[in-house]
C-alpha cells in the first residue's frame, strides 16, 4: 500500500515489515513501533486497522514537505483501503 500524496510505502497491521521502526499515520497517537528484527506490526484494538509508514523517512507529502508529518495525508490511504474492502466484500 502507498500514501496517495507521497507514494510513500505504508504498512497495515498484521503485515511483515523490515526491522526499523515505524509511526502509526492512522490516527492523532502517531504512536511509534520498534521493530529489532522484521516481523508483523502491531494491531491498534481500537476497531480500525493500523497503518503504519517507516519513521525513518520523513513525509514527502506536498503540503508538508519541510514540516513533520501529521500523518494525515498519509492516512488518506486507510480511507481508500476502507472502501475497496468495503466493495470487494459487497
Amino acid at each position: 500500500m502507498r500514501c496517495e500524496e507521497c507514494e510513500a510505502t505504508l504498512w497495515q497491521a498484521g503485515e511483515v515489515a523490515p526491522a526499523g521502526v515505524y509511526m502509526r499515520v492512522d490516527d492523532d497517537t502517531h504512536a511509534l513501533i520498534h521493530l529489532d528484527e522484521a516481523g508483523p506490526l502491531p494491531p491498534s484494538f481500537d476497531g480500525y486497522i493500523a497503518v503504519y509508514r517507516s519513521a525513518a523517512h520523513p513525509c514527502a507529502c506536498p503540503a508538508r514537505t519541510g514540516q513533520p508529518c501529521d500523518g494525515r495525508a498519509c492516512a488518506m490511504a486507510r480511507s481508500a483501503t476502507s472502501a475497496s474492502d468495503a466493495a470487494s466484500s459487497a
